[in-house]
């Protein structure tokens, strides 16, 4: 896709459903705290690189959940819900993400944080919650830059994000306190003019085509987006 126009105004994210092929976003809402707890909360290991947790009761998780959805408007949560097939099956929510940093006079906007469960990780709908909010952010919004920020000690956030293609442009060094310790904060992103391209290549990875059926992938992201690169040069 073209750059934005720099005149064209952003908007604000809404809280509409968000609906792809292997999961749905849904606004942050109070019904989703026990699965939720049950997928991320009460496991710390996946609250390490937050700021936010690890929460020690099902009540701390509660009062987290609860001062997310009050902030919205500014922070933007989603619930990510895996898709039934079995309309008698209850909601399965397996993961979070949100926007925050939002920045309509210039439109910039971050992503995180990111919390994925343990199915969500390196799967097809973990990639499919990134390609649903790069619509949000590139085609509904109108955004221009979309940042992603980890610790530059969180390795795995850190070959994500390269692996999703954002750009790495630096380090900001001792950028925060954490639990006490040094942060040094990375800075990747992506900006409207590369939307197209890196939406190409998800779709790609995630096709059938490229996984077998036991569900292991024939090809990784990078091998993909050669093989997408080598054909728009064709083209």
């Amino acid at each position: 896709m073209p750059p934005t126009s720099l005149s064209t105004p952003a908007l604000l994210p809404s809280r509409s459903l968000i609906t792809g092929q292997h999961i749905t976003l849904e606004a942050l809402a109070p019904s989703h705290i026990p699965t939720l707890w049950s997928s991320i909360g009460s496991t710390p290991s996946l609250w390490l690189q937050i700021h936010s947790g690890p929460f020690s009761s099902p009540e701390d998780f509660t009062h987290y959940i609860h001062a997310r959805i009050a902030c919205h408007a500014t922070d933007p949560r989603w619930s990510i819900r895996l898709n039934n097939t079995n309309a008698n099956t209850a909601p399965n929510y397996i993961g979070l993400v949100g926007l925050s940093e939002i920045n309509l006079e210039h439109p910039t906007i971050e992503i995180g944080p990111v919390i994925y469960g343990f199915s969500l990780q390196r799967s097809r709908a973990g990639t499919e919650v990134m390609l649903l909010m790069g619509d949000v952010i590139f085609g509904k919004c109108k955004f221009r830059r979309w940042e992603w920020r980890c610790n530059a000690l969180n390795v795995a956030s850190r070959r994500a994000a390269e692996r999703y293609g954002f750009v790495l442009e630096g380090v900001l060094r001792q950028h925060q306190i954490v639990r006490g310790a040094n942060r040094d904060t990375c800075v990747f992103s992506m900006v409207d003019g590369e939307w197209a391209f890196a939406r190409r290549v998800w779709e790609a990875w995630m096709d059938e085509a490229n996984f077998e059926e036991s569900g292991g992938m024939r090809k990784a992201m990078g091998v993909v987006r050669e093989e997408v690169l080598a054909e728009m040069r064709r083209d």
